[in-house]
């Protein structure tokens, strides 16, 4: 892998953490494929504009939602996996937090092309043949 596609993910979470969820948009694959997977529910968007939409669907949940910083970075070709925290308050006052969310990216040409957004690690190792 490119020494700068690790620094696309690692720029998209410096935006996420501090609340920036429209951050490095330039850096999405215009056909980018976003699934969000957690727990029972799973979620798709294709295309940067319906990504956004569903973003913006999702945070409408929430009083509050933190992405914490990078805890774990696996890097395998044009795949990246990362672990991180997650961090929320429902607009029903239900706290949730989560020590071992994982996200997963597959970037070609310096470009996100899919995302997979889960509630564990594991499931993000899993989603792209890093975890059997």
């Amino acid at each position: 892998m490119a020494h700068g596609d690790t620094e696309v993910v690692r720029r998209l979470y410096a935006g996420w953490e501090a609340g920036d969820f429209a951050v490095e948009m330039d850096s999405f694959d215009p056909d980018v494929e976003l699934v969000i997977d957690y727990g029972p529910d799973q979620i798709s968007a294709r295309g940067i504009d319906e990504m956004r939409d569903v973003w913006r669907e999702q945070l409408t949940l929430w009083d509050s939602w933190s992405t914490g910083p990078i805890q774990t970075l696996v890097e395998d070709g044009d795949r990246v996996v990362v672990g991180h925290s997650l961090r929320g308050r429902s607009r029903r006052g239900i706290s949730v937090h989560m020590e071992e969310a994982g996200c997963a990216f597959i970037l070609r040409d310096g470009r996100v092309t899919w995302i997979f957004a889960t509630d564990r690690l594991s499931k993000a190792l899993q989603a792209v043949g890093l975890l059997d």
